[in-house]
């Protein structure tokens, strides 16, 4: 697990993957918002 997530760029925990893409998140609002694109079919 430790070099699989080196091997994905993890750097630092939590970090969020949606659809495979790493997110960068400064905010929760992001993560939501980065949900709700990815919901209705954008980014």
């Amino acid at each position: 697990d430790f070099e699989e997530g080196q091997a994905l760029g993890v750097s630092s925990t939590p970090t969020f993957f949606l659809d495979g893409e790493l997110l960068e998140l400064q905010e929760w609002d992001d993560l939501e918002n980065a949900i709700q694109a990815a919901v209705n079919g954008g980014r």
